[in-house]
């Protein structure tokens, strides 16, 4: 993440700042869902191997 503040000395900034950190949400979210996603293959090939 780029900052962890969330403060901006100008409205223009904080709106950059804002923007910034709803990409990153979106990217860790699609992360996440990927991730998940794997781990449910995984489990289902554990499960036919078992």
């Amino acid at each position: 993440m780029a900052q962890l503040s969330w403060r901006g000395r100008t409205a223009d900034e904080f709106r950059r700042v804002i923007s910034v950190r709803v990409r990153e949400l979106r990217e860790l979210g699609e992360r996440e869902d990927a991730v998940a996603d794997l781990l449910d293959r995984v489990a289902d090939r554990v499960e036919q191997a078992a």
